[in-house]
């Protein structure tokens, strides 16, 4: 098993009926599909992202909707159990977004819990304002925990040593 998979599966507890993969790509949605078999999952990627949907559409089989969209421009009024946003911040700015404008548009998405999974070290993501945001619009933290890395993995800006994963539930606004 990948070290994505071991942390999706070591956050990811409960049952959840209907998902939001934000950013889908093959890890993330070979992972859902195996292990929410019975769940309507919905995948979205950046339009002409064919790096991630070709290998979706080719290696994920099950039943799945795969959307071309940028969430930060087009709104979804439907309603998610859970909306797992794996390594979608730091490609929001490869796509002409910025980390604040994507979390704004993830924490106004209509989830019960958002997980966001992402690299640690990227000097474009800026967790505590992400945080910020999601606290901004009626979300809690109810886990974050920080995954070393197998072996470090360079990039363009920064080494990615860690994951850092952050479990969030919305408020619930009977109480």
């Amino acid at each position: 098993m990948n070290e994505h998979r071991k942390i999706l599966e070591s956050i990811l507890k409960d049952n959840y009926k209907n998902i939001l993969d934000l950013g889908s790509g093959k890890t993330s949605m070979s992972f859902l599909l195996e292990r929410f078999k019975e769940s309507k999952i919905t995948g979205i990627c950046y339009p002409g992202d064919n790096r991630k949907t070709d290998k979706i559409k080719e290696e994920c089989v099950g039943k799945y909707e795969l959307m071309e969209l940028d969430i930060c421009k087009k709104s979804l009024d439907k309603e998610f159990d859970l909306i797992l946003c794996h390594l979608l911040f730091g490609e929001a700015v490869k796509f002409g977004n910025t980390v604040k404008d994507m979390a704004s548009k993830v924490f106004n998405l209509n989830g019960e819990k958002i997980l966001v999974v992402d690299y640690l070290e990227d000097p474009e993501i800026d967790f505590e304002l992400l945080i910020s945001v999601a606290i901004s619009k009626g979300y809690y933290i109810i886990k974050k925990e920080i995954f070393k890395k197998e072996q470090a993995e360079e990039y363009s800006s920064f080494i990615g040593e860690n994951y850092i994963a952050i479990l969030f539930k919305r408020i619930d606004k009977k109480q």
